[in-house]
C-alpha cells in the first residue's frame, strides 16, 4: 500500500469510526458530554514534554504557519471540517498555506558559482484530527464533593469506580482530574511541496528537503499517528509522535512556532511506545509530589535530521526524561526543570555507523506581576557523546570519537498596552543567546560539532540560506565526480541543512499587537564561529588546511542579519475560518567566513516572503 493511498483511506474511514458509539458512563449524563466537548488541549504524549504555556500576549493568539495568528479566535463554534464530521468526539483542525519567497543569487565560492535558487512558491496542506476512541469520567459535580469529602487527601480521592483520579492541582492546592481515555490522534500533511520556481540538484541526495523538482506532493507526509492512552497510572503512547523537549534545540517536532521567520518543514519523527508518569503522586500529597515526572520510551527513528527509514537507515533507541511541571493554573512563579537523555544506535545505508548518548537539560521559569507584566527566563544546555565510522581517513582508521556541545538561554518581557474589547494589547520583547561547540580539525579522530535540530529557526537568512546553501553547494562541488577524482568519504555530512553549528549568535526580537489582528515583528541576529568555519570543498583542494567558501583566510565572522514582519488575521469569517497575510522581509550581511581571498564577499543580501494561510 503507498503511503498516498494510506492516507486517502485514513481520511476516508474517519468519519465512519467518529460514529461508532465511544464509551461512556452507564448513563449519558450531558455534563460528562460537554466535558468532553470541552477539550480544547491537543493531547499531549510522552514525546511531547513541554512546560504547559503560561499567558502570553495577545490573550486570544493561535498559533498557525510561521506567525501567531492575532485577532478573533475563529473556533468560536465548530469549524467548516468540524460540521462536515458532526461528531461529538472528534476535533478537527488543519490549515492551508501558500508561501513565496523571492532571494536574489549570491556568490557561493568566490568564483561565481552557485545553486541558481532565486524565488519558489511553496504550498502546505496540514490536518490534525483528535478522535476519543473511550472516555470515562466524572462530572465536576462530583469531583468537587470527593474532594473536599477528603480534604486533600490523595490516598482517598480515588472514586469507587475507578472513573478518574482526583489529585491536588500541581501547585494550586485545588483538585483536578485525570479523566480514563483513549484517544486517536493525527497529524499529516495531506499536501506539500513546491508548485513553482527555481530548482537545483546541487547535494540533493545530502539535503533533508531537496528542491530538485516543482512538485505538488513532494513533501506530503504523515507527522504523526499515535494512540494515547490515559489513566490514573500514567500516560501511555504508541505509534508515530514527533519528538519534542524544551525549546527544541536538539529533539524538535517540526511545528511552527511564533517566533520563526520561515517555513518549518522537518522534525524528528519517530515509531515510539512512551510510558509518562507522577510515581509520587499516589502516596504523597505535596505539589511538589503531583509535579514530577518520569517518562521511559522505545524509539525507531522514521525520519530525522539523521536518518531517514525509508532510505534504509536503521536508527533506534532508547529514552528517559525526569523533569518537574509546578503550572499552578493561578500563581506569581511558574516552572519546568528536567533532563532529557537519549541513546542512540544507527546504522547508515551505506554501512556508517554511529552509537551516540545525548543528555539535555532544560529549566523555565515564569513570573507573572499583579501588573499583568510577565518574565520568562529560559535555558537549554546539551552534550552529546559516542563514536561514529562516518568518515574513514589515514588520520581516523576506526572512526572519530564524539563529544559535541551546545546551549541556549532566553529571556522574555511581555508588558501589556490595556484591553479593548476582550483583546489584550501589548508587547514581547525577548533576548536570546545560543552557542554550538565547532571542529577545528574535521579530519581527525575527534568530532567536537555540534548541530541544533535543523527544525530550531534562528533568523531567515544567515543559517538556512548564506551558510545552508553554500554548505550544499561546497559538499555538491566536493561530490562531482566530474571534476577528475573520486569523491572523499563523509562529504555529505558538510551539509548544514540550515542548522546552527558551530556558533555563538546573539538574537534580540520585538513583537508588538498594536490593534486586534495585527502582528509587527522585527529581530535582529550577530553571529561568530567559535572555531574557524570552512568551506569542505575549498579546504579539500587546500590539502585539507581551512579556506572560508569564497576562497579566503577560515574566518570565525559570520556575519549580521536585520527581519523584519507584518501580519494581519481576518476576523472569523462565518465563525468557521480566518484568513492570515503576511510579509516578511530579511537584509543579510554575510562576514569574512565568506569572503574571496581580496577580501571582498557577498555583498548586501535580502529576501522577501509573501504568505497567505486559511485556517479551520
Amino acid at each position: 500500500m503507498t503511503f498516498r493511498t494510506f492516507l486517502a483511506l485514513t481520511l476516508a474511514v474517519l468519519p465512519a469510526l467518529s460514529m461508532v458509539p465511544a464509551a461512556a458512563p452507564a448513563a449519558e449524563d450531558p455534563a460528562a458530554v460537554a466535558d468532553v466537548e470541552a477539550q480544547e488541549q491537543e493531547p499531549v504524549g510522552a514525546n511531547d514534554i513541554r512546560p504547559s504555556e503560561p499567558e502570553t500576549l495577545p490573550s486570544d493568539d493561535q498559533v498557525t504557519g510561521t506567525a501567531v495568528v492575532v485577532g478573533e479566535e475563529p473556533q468560536k463554534e465548530p469549524g467548516a471540517l468540524q460540521k462536515l464530521i458532526s461528531s461529538k468526539r472528534v476535533r478537527f483542525e488543519g490549515s492551508y498555506q501558500l508561501h513565496y519567497t523571492y532571494m536574489p543569487l549570491f556568490d557561493m565560492d568566490g568564483t561565481g558559482g552557485g545553486d541558481g535558487l532565486k524565488h519558489q512558491l511553496d504550498h502546505r496542506l496540514n490536518l490534525r484530527p483528535t478522535l476519543v476512541l473511550w472516555q470515562k469520567n466524572k462530572t465536576p459535580t462530583a469531583v468537587m464533593a470527593d474532594a473536599a469529602q477528603t480534604e486533600g487527601d490523595v490516598s482517598k480521592q480515588v472514586p469507587d469506580d475507578g472513573a478518574a483520579d482526583v489529585v491536588s492541582g500541581s501547585g494550586a492546592g485545588e483538585a483536578s482530574v485525570v479523566d480514563e481515555r483513549v484517544e486517536l490522534f493525527i497529524d499529516v500533511d495531506l499536501l506539500g511541496g513546491q508548485l513553482a520556481g527555481s530548482t537545483s540538484d546541487a547535494a540533493a541526495s545530502a539535503l533533508l528537503f531537496p528542491r530538485d523538482e516543482n512538485d505538488w506532493t513532494g513533501r506530503s507526509m504523515l507527522r504523526e499517528l499515535k494512540i494515547s492512552w490515559t489513566s490514573i497510572a500514567g500516560r501511555l503512547d504508541v505509534g508515530q509522535i514527533a519528538a519534542d523537549w524544551g525549546l527544541g534545540m536538539v529533539f524538535n517536532p517540526g511545528r511552527p512556532t511564533v517566533r520563526d521567520w520561515t517555513d518549518n518543514l522537518g522534525g524528528d519523527l519517530i515509531e515510539r511506545l512512551s510510558f509518562d508518569c507522577r510515581p509520587f503522586s499516589h502516596f504523597f500529597k505535596d505539589p511538589a509530589a503531583q509535579a514530577f515526572h518520569v517518562m521511559v520510551a522505545g524509539d525507531v527513528v522514521f525520519k530525522d535530521d539523521m536518518a531517514d527509514l525509508m532510505d534504509s537507515d536503521g536508527a533506534y533507541g532508547f529514552t528517559t526524561a525526569l523533569y518537574f511541571d509546578h503550572n499552578p493554573e493561578k500563581g506569581f512563579w511558574r516552572t519546568f526543570s528536567g533532563v532529557y537523555v537519549n541513546y542512540r544506535w544507527q546504522k547508515y545505508a551505506n554501512g556508517d555507523r554511529v552509537e551516540v548518548t545525548t543528555t539535555d537539560l532544560f529549566s523555565r521559569h515564569a513570573l507573572h506581576f499583579s501588573t499583568g507584566d510577565s518574565l520568562t527566563l529560559e535555558v537549554e544546555a546539551a552534550l552529546s557523546a559516542g563514536s561514529s565510522t562516518r568518515v574513514i581517513n589515514p588520520r581516523a582508521p576506526d572512526g572519530a570519537d564524539i563529544l559535541g556541545w551546545g546551549m541556549v538561554a532566553r529571556a522574555t518581557y511581555g508588558h501589556p498596552f490595556g484591553t479593548v474589547k476582550g483583546f489584550q494589547k501589548g508587547l514581547d520583547l525577548s533576548l536570546e543567546l545560543g552557542l554550538a561547540s565547532g571542529d577545528s580539525d574535521s579530519g581527525d579522530e575527534h568530532e567536537y560539532g555540534f548541530s541544533f535540530d535543523p527544525s530550531y529557526q534562528v533568523g531567515m537568512i544567515l543559517f538556512q540560506d548564506v551558510l545552508g546553501r553554500s554548505s550544499a553547494w561546497s559538499a555538491a562541488r566536493a561530490s562531482d565526480q566530474a571534476m577528475g577524482y573520486q569523491p572523499r568519504d563523509g562529504w555529505e555530512y558538510s551539509v548544514t541543512n540550515g542548522a546552527v553549528t558551530n556558533a555563538l549568535y546573539v538574537h534580540p526580537q520585538l513583537r508588538v499587537y498594536p490593534v486586534k489582528g495585527l502582528d509587527i515583528r522585527l529581530g535582529f541576529l550577530w553571529a561568530r564561529g567559535l572555531s574557524p568555519v570552512a568551506s569542505y570543498y575549498n579546504s579539500l583542494m587546500n590539502g585539507g588546511y581551512p579556506l572560508s567558501f569564497g576562497g579566503g583566510p577560515a574566518s570565525r565572522d559570520l556575519g549580521v542579519e536585520v527581519d523584519a514582519g507584518v501580519y494581519y488575521t481576518t476576523p472569523a469569517i462565518w465563525k468557521t475560518l480566518a484568513v492570515k497575510l503576511g510579509v516578511t522581509g530579511g537584509w543579510c550581511r554575510p562576514g569574512d567566513a565568506f569572503a574571496a581571498p581580496d577580501g571582498s564577499g557577498p555583498g548586501n543580501l535580502f529576501k522577501v516572503r509573501l504568505g497567505v494561510d486559511v485556517v479551520f
